[in-house]
């Protein structure tokens, strides 16, 4: 049996939370569509965000070594939308 890729599970569902994250604030008919479905757009985020991170971190073998840093990047960018968001 495979081990958990902890890692890559991480790296690439940070991205997705990100990019979700995005859309949801330019993009109004997806927002409406998460909390619809999920009851708060918030919630439809995390639970395809963890449904990602379940089903990569267990059906991907190799590790993924940059997983720390692209999950810092990806932070910082909402971070910096937030920021801007705020500002303009």
């Amino acid at each position: 049996m495979k081990s958990f890729n902890y890692t890559l599970a991480a790296s690439i569902s940070g991205w997705l939370l990100t990019i979700m994250v995005l859309i949801s604030e330019l993009y109004e008919p997806f927002k409406t569509l998460l909390a619809n479905t999920f009851t708060h757009h918030w919630v439809g985020k995390i639970i395809i965000t963890l449904a990602v991170y379940i089903i990569i971190g267990m059906f991907t073998k190799k590790d993924y070594a940059h997983a720390y840093r692209d999950n810092i990047t990806s932070m910082s960018i909402i971070l910096l939308f937030y920021v801007i968001h705020y500002f303009v």
